[in-house]
């Protein structure tokens, strides 16, 4: 009986063999394969959209945050654009403008736009990680060393820290809730 059993196994297995086998014969017209691949497409294009900075600003509602937060206000008040006029960075951002244009900057903006937010909180991430490597393997044995180590972490948080608000503001650019400012 488990002679007969152990046949009919073999039967079945080799049944299953030939049939899995004959449909790498077929023709391609006859799989499905191409519906789910089309698909999987049309979604990584989904989400490589581009961005739009005006059309982005407009859609998070900035300028109302901006009002709603009274960051306007309190820049008057505190007189900060009196005080950069008067050490004139007005007439030093006004000889600034034409370097932009040149090199692009609305559309380097545009490009930076695009980034995946993701990515750079990653970058930031893989940087921080790095610098507790650094500090775990190098020995606090010398003056010399420590000052290294303390080199290095400055480095490490002078990149860290624009990577991650950078990101943050992507992610409030590439995303469609408004934007929430704090109170002033």
């Amino acid at each position: 009986q488990t002679t007969q059993r152990n046949m009919l196994s073999a039967r079945y297995l080799l049944a299953i063999c030939l049939v899995g086998s004959a449909s790498a014969f077929m023709a391609p017209s006859s799989l499905t394969l191409r519906a789910p691949r089309a698909s999987a497409v049309s979604s990584m294009k989904m989400q490589q959209k581009t961005v739009d900075i005006l059309d982005q600003v407009e859609q998070i509602k900035l300028l109302t945050a901006v009002a709603e937060s009274g960051l306007l206000s309190k820049i008057e008040k505190d007189g900060l654009l009196s005080k950069l006029e008067q050490q004139g960075a007005l007439s030093k951002v006004e000889k600034l403008l034409p370097i932009a244009d040149q090199v692009g900057a609305i559309s380097l903006a545009k490009n930076a736009a695009n980034i995946p937010a993701g990515t750079l909180k990653t970058v930031a991430v893989v940087l921080a990680l790095a610098e507790v490597g650094v500090i775990a393997a190098v020995p606090d044995n010398s003056s010399g060393l420590i000052a290294a180590q303390a080199v290095s972490a400055a480095a490490i948080i002078s990149a860290f820290v624009p990577l991650w608000i950078a990101s943050s503001l992507l992610e409030v650019l590439q995303g469609t809730a408004p934007a929430k400012l704090p109170k002033f």
